[in-house]
């Protein structure tokens, strides 16, 4: 499936939740909804950053569109963990927002344990097993494997 419209269906799915919480009123009543978006717009990921920012720049266009009024705010980590909880309490503590939405597992570890305690939608993707993870099996076959067939 094409990054930019599986990233557009994400940021889709954050507002659409949002909304829920704000559904008793018209979209024309409704005050701006303020979205993080935490990427990797410089670094060496900065790729998929650009198509995120592409995919969420659609939603915006699509839901404006529909009368409901969405501010994205991006936050470039750099791929750094750090920097990532640095643009998370940019965007809560400053920028006030409604959700954010963060990629990869430097941003989405970090992050979530910056949120945790926090009353505010957090929507995020990684990988489901660290790559260390896989790494370590990796070895571990190898070793199994050598260790059964000499050569």
């Amino acid at each position: 499936m094409n990054k930019k419209l599986v990233l557009a269906v994400v940021l889709v799915v954050i507002t659409a939740a949002v909304f829920v919480a704000r559904f008793s009123q018209k979209p024309s009543e409704r005050g701006t909804i303020k979205i993080g978006v935490i990427t990797d717009l410089t670094g060496p990921a900065a790729y998929w950053g650009e198509s995120t920012r592409a995919g969420a720049e659609l939603a915006v266009k699509e839901l404006e569109e529909q009368g409901y009024k969405i501010q994205l705010i991006y936050e470039d980590y750099k791929l750094d963990a750090a920097t990532a909880v640095s643009a998370a309490q940019k965007l809560v503590n400053v920028d006030r927002v409604d959700a954010i939405y963060a990629e990869f597992n430097p941003a989405a570890i970090s992050v979530g344990s910056f949120l945790k305690d926090k009353k505010l939608l957090y929507v995020y993707d990684a990988a489901v097993i660290s790559p260390l993870k896989i790494r370590l099996m990796y070895i571990k076959l190898t070793w199994i494997i050598k260790k059964a067939v000499p050569r």
